[in-house]
This record gives C-alpha cells, sequence and structure tokens, in this order.
C-alpha cells in the first residue's frame, strides 16, 4: 500500500514537473503579444523580461531574414514614445546550454501579413548584446519578434527596451557648441559636457585619419589666440559598445567672422586615437 502511494505521488510530481518545462507560453502568436514598456534611456537596463521560446510553435509568416529558423518564436509589443530604440538582451542561451546570440523582427501597426518586416536581424551579439533601431513613428503600435538562431533550438534570454534621446544639437557643423580659449594652466576652469550618443555622420570624411570610424560625430568651434593650443579631457565614460578612445579632426574654418564649415577632409590636424579614459 505504502509501495503503491509513493508510486502514485512520483507520478504525480513528475507530471507536474513536466507540464512546467513544456507549458506553451502565452505570447506564442502575434495576437498574443505581451505587451511591453519601453525605459528611458540610461547607460544600464532595467532587464525586467525574462523571455524563454521553450515549447513555441512556429508563427506564420516568418520573416526573411530568419531563413528556416524562426520556429520557436514568441512576440512583444510596444506604442513607440520616440523615433528610435536601443533593444538589449543578457544571460542568452541555447536549451538545455549553450551561449547564442538575439535574433529578431519588428513590423509597425499590425502583425504581419506576409514575410517583410519593418526591421529584421538574423543575428547578434552572443550571450549579450545590443542593437539601435531607427525610423519608428512615436505614438506607433509596434510588435517585436523573437526566436533562436538555428533548426530546432529553443533559447532563453533577459530583454530590455530603451528609448535614445533626440541627436546633439552639435550633430552637425553649422549647429557647432563655441568654445572660449583659456589662459593656459594646469587644468580647465570653464569646461563643457559633450556626448556623441544618437549622433550621426556628417558628410565629411575622417575614416583616412588614423583608421578611424566615423559613425557618429559631434562639433565645437573657437577663435584661435595663438599658434598652439591646448586640449583637455577627462571623465570619459563609454555610454555604448566597447570602451574606445576620442577622435578628433580640427579644419582651418577661415577669418573670424567668416568662418566656414569644411567641404573636403583637408585639415591641420587629425588623430585617432586621443587618450584612453582620461
Amino acid at each position: 500500500m505504502k509501495l503503491q502511494l509513493l508510486q502514485s505521488l512520483m507520478a504525480l510530481c513528475l507530471s507536474f514537473a513536466s507540464s512546467l518545462l513544456y507549458t506553451q507560453p502565452v505570447n506564442d502568436d502575434c495576437t498574443n503579444a505581451i505587451s511591453i514598456t519601453p525605459q528611458n534611456w540610461n547607460s544600464t537596463c532595467n532587464f525586467n523580461i525574462i523571455a524563454s521560446t521553450q515549447n513555441t510553435s512556429p508563427s506564420a509568416n516568418a520573416p526573411s531574414c530568419a531563413g528556416s529558423g524562426a520556429n520557436d518564436d514568441i512576440w512583444y509589443s510596444f506604442t513607440a514614445t520616440a523615433t528610435t530604440i536601443i533593444v538589449r538582451f543578457l544571460e542568452a542561451s541555447l536549451l538545455p546550454s549553450g551561449a547564442t546570440g538575439l535574433t529578431l523582427a519588428l513590423y509597425k501597426a499590425n502583425c504581419p501579413a506576409d514575410n517583410s518586416a519593418f526591421y529584421c536581424n538574423g543575428g547578434f551579439g552572443f550571450n549579450s548584446g545590443q542593437i539601435i533601431i531607427n525610423g519608428l513613428t512615436i505614438g506607433e503600435k509596434v510588435y517585436l519578434r523573437c526566436w533562436s538562431p538555428g533548426n530546432s533550438n529553443a533559447m532563453q534570454f533577459k530583454l530590455c527596451v530603451q528609448n535614445l534621446p533626440v541627436a546633439p544639437a552639435n550633430d552637425y557643423c553649422t549647429g557647432a557648441t563655441n568654445l572660449t580659449v583659456q589662459p593656459y594652466g594646469q587644468s580647465c576652469t570653464n569646461s563643457i559636457t559633450v556626448s556623441t550618443l544618437e549622433d550621426t555622420p556628417s558628410a565629411t570624411s575622417i575614416v583616412f585619419c588614423g583608421g578611424a570610424d566615423n559613425k557618429g560625430d559631434v562639433w565645437m568651434k573657437f577663435t584661435a589666440t595663438s599658434n598652439q593650443h591646448v586640449f583637455r579631457y577627462n571623465n570619459l565614460t563609454q555610454l555604448l559598445g566597447s570602451p574606445n578612445k576620442i577622435v578628433m579632426t580640427i579644419y582651418n574654418g577661415g577669418p573670424s567672422g567668416s568662418a566656414q564649415c569644411p567641404a573636403t577632409n583637408a585639415n591641420i590636424f587629425c588623430t585617432g586615437a586621443l587618450g584612453f579614459f582620461n
């Protein structure tokens, strides 16, 4: 009798565990997408979305970048409150084990009627990563579809969506921030705060300068008071991506009062590596 009861309890426990492991997620289909709210920008993110594609079924209209791999997708939705977002993920792993990247697609307004997506990425990052997505319309509903790379896989990960701020006022040369040249000393007394977050590449290329990769830049201007000047910076903080240096180019704008933004990449000074987190 005791053995019979023990066997019944074991069968019940195994059945209960099995149902927990293989329960289909509620957001298995686009029509049941879980609503999320994009967070305001911060250099860190609250990864409050714990996602898993375990035991999901393939949705209709697989995106073109997925190949045959989108057979375990899950869905989220949000209302765009910025034109640019950053999608971040953390601790991405295949089930039962193995680090992996994230694959995703975004759709505007409605669940997809075909395999075309507003944005589609067949895989980025490894264990963790981030991607910036532009071109959203404020107030429009957006559907976010995630799946594991490869066939017959499932994955789990932590997800975060953040809004990015608008480009800085000095994103282009015409909006350059004015600098005041200070008398020489051991420290600067009138420094300015500079950010390249969400800036865009200017037309004037600097790719020849120490192999620098100009994906975005900001501009300052000053009137020379000597034939030599010292440039200082401090408190360099990497907001996105890998730790980096400052890249700087100086152009001769011409006489004060009639200075012009550069029309070519000809410059009077260029460095692709000015210090490192000084």
